[in-house]
């Protein structure tokens, strides 16, 4: 945990207590306490890996791990806590592993973990799946509260599903990963796909972040490919998706025998890790990368 110690109000400026809880612990509720904000942020889903296959057939990627689910709540009642309050921080989803078995279908990541408050509880991203055939993208949801108030519910896709690319998202939420790259029937290598972007209009303030996040790996014609780039932080509180793997063209098409690109981590807090890419049989597909942890932020205003 990380206390900010409240500095003495000088100048009509209130004094704030602010804690950072990235592992699980207790909070204890400071003394003069006004009203609370909070930000709780689920851990983000692992990626998937890619498949591994013969050429001539659609091997594909996996998909990217969804970004952990966020509360963001503000003007609340300090009366609405106890004393001390139980803190839990949810770890990031751990990838699928590579394939290293001809013929055989990716593998799924894990889940990330819940984060909770006391009974506000935002859940981990989902996984992000191993593909034999098309799937459909994740979705999360992000919960905003003003005081007792005012309430909305955000729902933005940010897995991807094969290479698709997560759009920019228009909520201050963590992002998913980007999909592997596939191999084509006609064997031909593909890029892996861009972790999810971010811009942000929260409140009366606009933010203006990165259009994706941890780039995807590059695709090779003569060997090798590029992993996937991790995602990065946004400011305090949220994370971009890690980017896919690239693959590499098949021996088949003139290409030269090499593993898939492996996935990136997601960003703090709470990015979705990127999708592995898929290979040919006798090369190892790419991993999936692990989902970004999640966090606990409470920042309490204190009397002047």
């Amino acid at each position: 945990m990380i206390t900010i110690s409240p500095a003495a109000a000088g100048g009509g400026a209130a004094a704030v207590d602010v804690q950072v809880f990235n592992a699980s612990g207790t909070w204890t509720k400071p003394a003069g306490a006004v009203s609370i904000d909070l930000i709780v942020i689920g851990g983000g889903g692992g990626g998937g890996s890619g498949q591994r296959g013969a050429n001539g057939v659609t091997r594909f990627g996996g998909g990217g791990g969804a970004g952990g689910k966020s509360i963001y709540a503000n003007g609340l009642s300090p009366g609405l806590f106890g004393g001390t309050e139980s803190v839990s921080v949810g770890a990031g989803g751990t990838g699928g592993a590579s394939v290293t078995a001809d013929d055989t279908n990716g593998n799924l990541g894990t889940a990330g973990g819940a984060s909770s408050f006391g009974p506000w509880t935002a859940e981990g991203g989902l996984v992000g799946a191993g593909f034999s055939s098309a799937g459909a993208s994740t979705t999360n949801s992000c919960f905003f509260m003003s005081g007792l108030n005012t309430t909305s519910i955000i729902t933005s896709g940010v897995g991807a599903m094969h290479s698709a690319t997560p759009g920019a998202l228009t909520a201050l939420i963590p992002t998913g990963g980007g999909g592997g790259g596939d191999l084509s029937s006609g064997d031909v290598e593909d890029s892996g796909a861009d972790g999810g972007g971010y811009n942000s209009v929260y409140t009366q303030h606009v933010y203006t972040g990165a259009a994706t996040g941890g780039a995807g790996g590059a695709s090779s014609t003569v060997g090798a490919p590029g992993d996937g780039a991790d995602g990065s932080p946004v400011f305090l509180s949220s994370g971009t998706g890690g980017g896919g793997g690239g693959s590499a063209r098949p021996t088949s098409n003139g290409g030269v025998s090499a593993n898939g690109g492996n996935g990136g981590k997601g960003g703090l807090y709470g990015g979705g890790g990127g999708g592995g890419a898929a290979s040919e049989n006798g090369n190892n597909s790419g991993a999936g990368g692990e989902g970004g942890a999640g966090v606990v932020i409470i920042i309490t205003h204190l009397a002047s």
